[in-house]
């Protein structure tokens, strides 16, 4: 093999190499993107499981739970019983 030829082939695999190595890079940095935003979702995921739970006890109280419904209806609408009186604090400016 002359001397050119084997300049040539050392080119090439530097070049193969380089590119080999540059696309092993790129792979693991989509990867640890990936990883990063599993672990995001995961969280998020966790934190709707939560709200999922809190939501279906809301719904339990509300279907089951008469006081519960009477707070809320007296807190959120202002709602009195027969005989009641309302007081509604006035608030100095």
């Amino acid at each position: 093999m002359r001397k050119s030829e084997k300049i040539i082939l050392l080119f090439f695999i530097i070049a193969f190499l380089g590119i080999t190595t540059r696309s092993t890079f790129i792979i693991l940095k989509e990867i640890k993107d990936s990883e990063i935003r599993i672990s995001q979702l995961k969280e998020h995921l966790n934190k709707l499981r939560d709200e999922n739970v809190k939501l279906r006890e809301e719904i339990y109280r509300l279907k089951y739970d008469n006081n519960y419904i009477e707070i809320l209806v007296r807190e959120e609408l202002g709602w009195i019983r027969p005989g009641e009186i309302l007081c509604i604090p006035v608030q100095n400016q």
